[in-house]
């Protein structure tokens, strides 16, 4: 049973804001010239394959259980019992962040700044360790600068 506002806030976070975050940058980029959107479709097909293939790498070397599978408590949100790190809703939306940094560092800052709302709200929720989420914003940070000298490298020159 929901307790208070808090809760109510940590669960919408935990749950649903990646799905806004999503939405407001599916109309950011539908308002961008076409240009500006294929740069963005391609930097977007160098974060999101290395960042998911790191991410999985690490979750085969580091094993975090959940909080609620070590601590006895119970998550406010449902959660299957399995490795935590890192997180896949923080990763998702530092990668989604990352992108529209390389385009809108306004924008891509507020990007981040939701997606640090969303992990740390699965940390409320008991389902992550903040390690899991710093977890997370690392291996996208590597993997946007992976990206970024990629792009630079193979695509930049062509596009102008």
């Amino acid at each position: 049973m929901l307790k208070n506002i808090t809760d109510i806030f940590i669960i919408f976070s935990a749950k649903y804001l990646l799905f806004l975050v999503i939405g407001l940058v599916l109309i950011y980029f539908l308002r961008q010239s076409k240009n500006i959107r294929k740069e963005f479709v391609i930097f977007s097909a160098f974060v999101f394959p290395i960042a998911f293939i790191i991410s999985r790498i690490a979750a085969h070397f580091y094993y975090n259980a959940r909080p609620f599978m070590v601590e006895g408590i119970t998550p406010l949100i449902a959660h299957v019992a399995d490795n935590g790190f890192p997180s896949d809703h923080t990763l998702l939306g530092c990668a989604i962040a990352a992108v529209v940094f390389r385009f809108d560092r306004k924008n891509g800052v507020a990007v981040f700044l939701l997606s640090l709302i969303i992990g740390f709200s699965r940390v409320f929720a008991g389902v992550h360790h903040s390690l899991d989420i710093w977890g997370s914003v690392l291996i996208v940070l590597f993997s946007a600068i992976i990206s970024q000298i990629l792009f630079q490298h193979y695509f930049e020159k062509k596009l102008k």
